[in-house]
């Protein structure tokens, strides 16, 4: 009885092995697929044939990457002209010329407005020599006089930072003096009205209080 179940059992594993599918597309001569293997395995074989190449060595990459810049409107500045580099010189320090030659002119209009507007309201509050306000450095003590502040603390004007906020208390009195108030002062921090402001100072006049 022991042999006879022994022998089935055997019997009945190697049927179950050879009516195993694997075993049916392992045998010489037959030629397996993916979708057979799909069939046995149920996932794809990826093989290095199926994988994309991400880099040609014998790709020109120089011309691509020219092509690609032609395409985009860039210029390879290496591939200009004698003459061409020198045009773009040419235009190069003609336009930082021009610049220069505009912010010179802007500067001078400025030192010559804030010059008039200080000599004028100079004059308006009985400050004598009031043509210092046109020159460099003195107009900061006729600025200083005509606030009625200490000369000595001019040098204020001097000190990095400090000259902002003590120019702006400069012109808090020099409104004060002028009748006006003295916070009309603070507009010398708002862009524009900074402007605006020494001028109606010079050539604007306070409402009369009745």
């Amino acid at each position: 009885m022991l042999k006879k179940a022994i022998y089935t059992a055997v019997i009945l594993l190697a049927g179950l092995f050879f009516m195993n599918p694997s075993f049916t597309y392992a045998v010489e001569g037959v030629e397996q697929t993916d979708e057979d293997l799909m069939y046995i395995t149920g996932e794809p074989e990826t093989t290095t044939e199926d994988t994309p190449t991400t880099y040609y060595e014998d790709y020109d990459w120089e011309s691509a990457w020219n092509e690609l810049e032609e395409a985009q409107g860039t210029t390879n500045y290496e591939d200009l002209t004698e003459e061409e580099a020198a045009a773009l010189g040419m235009f190069g320090v003609i336009f930082g010329g021009a610049m220069l030659f505009v912010s010179v002119i802007l500067g001078l209009i400025s030192y010559v407005y804030f010059s008039l507007t200080l000599m004028v309201t100079a004059k308006k509050l009985n400050v004598n020599n009031t043509w210092l306000a046109w020159v460099p450095i003195a107009n900061l003590f006729l600025a200083n006089k005509a606030a009625g502040l200490n000369a000595w603390m001019t040098l204020l004007w001097i000190i990095p930072f400090a000259n902002i906020v003590y120019g702006t208390y400069v012109y808090m009195m020099l409104s004060e003096k002028r009748g006006f108030n003295k916070w009309l002062g603070l507009l010398m921090w708002v862009p524009v009205a900074n402007i605006v402001f020494p001028g109606y100072l010079a050539w604007g006049e306070p409402k009369k209080v009745a």
